[in-house]
């Protein structure tokens, strides 16, 4: 259990919990919001099954919480960050306002907490959204090493995670090119979820091309 504990804490430090909601909101003018939820209540269900204790996990969630708000909170174009607790301790987020990509791709990199454990391509060379005239593109970092994500041990766990991002536009759209995004019936809204290490394997598609009106 310990040697599951200790992925499992790699895992959530780097890329926040068994299930990862992201949710963004974009104004006109593409500054906006964003909401990193963190959903561990699977895990906890599963550490009291075991009769574990779920307050280490809790503990080093709170110093991630904590280191995330100070380095936000220091990032120039970001504001009104905020972090806590909801669903009865089993939902952790941490929410922001951003003043243009720049800001968010900047705020997404910093977010980014043990994610070179896994081997991902993050850091300062990655740019997660990239606006060109009516156009805005989204790009995931995929793991540098398919063993990452590939492995048995990861796979034998993989039902217990799931990857969720979903996008709301102000501006209408006209059209999205990926056969993995469903794109909302009103035509405001974007929504991309797999299970988290198929996410991030280089073999699924996880770059969304946006085309507004």
């Amino acid at each position: 259990m310990k040697k599951f504990q200790f992925i499992l804490f790699i895992i959530i430090v780097g890329l926040s919990s068994c299930t990862i909601r992201q949710e963004f909101h974009f104004n006109e003018d593409f500054s906006g919001s964003v909401v990193h939820n963190l959903d561990i209540t699977m895990l906890n269900s599963m550490l009291q099954a075991e009769g574990d204790s779920e307050t280490n996990m809790q503990d080093s969630l709170k110093m991630f919480l904590q280191q995330a708000t100070d380095l936000l909170s220091e990032a120039e174009g970001i504001s009104n960050v905020a972090q806590g607790w909801k669903s009865d301790d089993n939902v952790a987020y941490i929410s922001y306002d951003f003043s243009n990509l720049d800001a968010l791709n900047n705020s997404l990199q910093a977010n980014t907490f043990g994610a070179q454990a896994m081997g991902l391509e993050t850091g300062d060379e990655h740019t997660y959204f990239v606006k060109k005239r009516k156009k805005l593109y989204f790009k995931m970092p995929k793991a540098e090493n398919d063993s990452v994500v590939d492995n048995e041990e990861m796979k034998s766990m993989e039902t217990f995670f799931r990857y969720e991002i979903v996008m709301h536009f102000d501006k209408k759209i006209r059209k999205i090119k990926n056969d993995n995004a469903k794109l909302s019936s009103d035509k405001h809204s974007i929504e991309l979820s797999a299970n988290l290490f198929k996410f991030y394997s280089k073999d699924f598609d996880s770059d969304v091309m946006i085309k507004f009106k």
